[in-house]
């Protein structure tokens, strides 16, 4: 029984002739093993373990593999090179010019940034200079 249930349950204590077969059950359990709801959810935690554990194993290999997957990717490191460029290039002659890195929000803005004489975005560009070098197939 929840915790509410139970102090139903004890509070008709005096009126136990008046509970039917299944709350006459349940205030048994309630009365005779205290800390029957405890006990009980143990034994569903014990129950689940295995199960809830493969499926934390899986997870955590997914995510492993994931992260290999990122560190090993040259595209990827050359992607973050570029758009490193670029920003240094853009913000040169200002305290912002000629970082060693940048935060990954940065890559949020990058299709907004435009510039002022042709309209297009840093993005496009991006993807100019990418598809220059052959680092993109369209």
């Amino acid at each position: 029984p929840t915790e509410d249930e139970e102090t139903l349950l004890m509070a008709a204590e005096a009126d136990r002739d008046a509970l039917d077969e299944t709350d006459g059950f349940m205030f048994s359990l309630a009365k005779g093993c205290p800390g029957l709801r405890l006990r009980l959810q143990c034994l569903l935690a014990l129950r689940r373990f295995e199960d809830d554990l493969y499926e934390t194993q899986a997870d955590i290999e997914r995510h492993h593999d994931l992260v290999a997957s990122i560190v090993k990717s040259r595209q990827l490191h050359r992607l973050l090179e570029i758009i490193l460029a670029l920003g240094n290039c853009l913000n040169e002659g200002t305290p912002r010019g000629g970082i060693r890195g940048f935060n990954l929000d940065v890559l949020n803005t990058i299709d907004h940034v435009k510039s002022p004489s042709q309209g297009i975005t840093v993005l496009d560009y991006l993807v100019h200079i990418l598809c220059d070098e052959n680092e993109l197939q369209l």
